[in-house]
């Protein structure tokens, strides 16, 4: 019975060798050959699907609706654009627009003056815009001084109020006011944003 024990206890020693031998090898060959395999198997998929994605983009560019559907996409950006961002020859523009506007409220005194370097953003290179800057100073009551702001928020191109004072007068209805508006423009050094290529 003692041999008999030996032999099944070896037998068993032996089966548990080969299978750990096996299954080590299995183990290796997963992570030696088979895992690479399958990363380099997704890899070339997700290249595939990223190619075909272009491939069907130019495609797609490529016929005469879409180029007249991007053209018309562009112009509505531009268009927009313009509505924000001016160009500088077009800034005595602007000062007319507000003196009309100044008219139509029946401002009295009204005067405009350039303020040179207000702003940060022409300090910045990078940046393709710049802004500009306007004094106002103008006599008014108080309902015209509000009308009249009123009026430059709703400009376009945008304005942006960045003070606003009016000084109560002691001798009549007209008041002192005095506001600062700037607005965007591109820079005289850039390809501006609103002109088309």
């Amino acid at each position: 019975m003692k041999i008999k024990n030996k032999i099944i206890g070896k037998y068993f020693i032996t089966v548990g060798a080969v299978w750990g031998l096996w299954l080590s090898g299995m183990i290796l060959t997963y992570l030696l050959v088979v895992q690479p395999q399958h990363r380099t198997l997704a890899q070339v998929q997700k290249d595939f699907t990223v190619s075909n994605e272009q491939y069907n983009l130019a495609q797609t560019a490529q016929r005469e609706d879409t180029q007249k559907h991007m053209a018309e996409k562009l112009e509505g950006v531009r268009e927009f654009v313009r509505t924000f961002v001016i160009n500088p020859t077009e800034s005595s523009q602007l000062t007319f627009i507000i003196s009309q506007l100044a008219g139509q409220c029946r401002l009295g005194n009204f005067t405009t003056k350039v303020k040179e370097n207000a702003g940060s953003l022409n300090e910045q290179e990078n940046l393709k815009i710049g802004e500009g800057w306007l004094e106002l100073t103008f006599s008014s009551t108080f309902n015209q001084f509000a009308t009249f702001l009123n009026s430059l928020e709703m400009n376009r191109p945008v304005v942006f109020v960045e003070s606003a004072a009016i000084k109560r007068s002691d001798s009549g209805s007209l008041h002192d006011a005095r506001v600062l508006i700037s607005y965007l423009m591109d820079k005289p050094d850039s390809k501006p944003f609103a002109q088309a290529p």
